[in-house]
């Protein structure tokens, strides 16, 4: 059980470390992946609670001992936080405590959910498979901005969801797309996922 648990703690970071680097205008996204990677590590509090204080010189053993412990979560919690920022912001918040640093980087770089919500449905509509791009690595990311209006409450209809995809696609799937109405009716985001990698084959 505990190797199980490791591997998803493993996973989880290896995925916050290989897809986000606080830059600024990313922050939204980077918060969110945050909040997960530290669910799974179970130091989620962490980033909302104020450090304890060092304990006087008369504390007690065991007074001193959790208070290593609590400061040891705060510290493991602050460097995985600047683990994933750009330089010039990991010079500037290299000393701050979790909590102090992320209601400082609120205040700089948090989007409304109103400018959030636009922007991703930008992104969405925008979105254009590059020629030789690997379709699932288009579909993911346009399910990516898909799930995050889900999150924040602006969920797309299936079919909406569908029907976007197949036509951002390029023209090496336009056999595909002249034919979604035989094959695509009542499929979900990830069933025509799987068609479009077995079309692409």
């Amino acid at each position: 059980m505990a190797h199980s648990e490791n591997n998803t703690l493993s996973s989880a970071f290896k995925t916050f470390f290989e897809r986000e680097t606080l830059t600024g205008p990313n922050f939204n996204e980077w918060y969110r992946s945050l909040r997960i990677v530290l669910r799974v590590a179970d130091t989620f509090d962490y980033l909302y609670k104020s450090c304890p204080d060092q304990p006087a010189d008369t504390a007690t053993e065991a007074e001193k001992a959790a208070f290593r412990a609590e400061y040891k979560k705060h510290s493991d919690v602050a460097c995985i936080m600047l683990g994933k920022m750009s330089p010039v912001l990991q010079r500037q918040f290299k000393n701050y405590p979790p909590q102090n640093m992320l209601a400082e980087l609120r205040k700089m770089f948090e989007k409304p959910p109103a400018v959030e919500i636009y922007d991703l449905v930008d992104a969405l509509h925008s979105c254009r498979q590059a020629p030789g791009k690997p379709v699932s690595e288009h579909v993911l990311e346009m399910k990516g901005l898909i799930d995050q209006l889900h999150t924040l409450g602006k969920p797309y209809e299936n079919d909406m969801a569908v029907n976007l995809i197949n036509m951002s696609l390029n023209m090496d799937f336009g056999d595909f797309v002249r034919n979604s109405n035989m094959h695509c009716v009542g499929k979900t985001v990830t069933e025509l996922h799987a068609l479009l990698i077995n079309f692409e084959k």
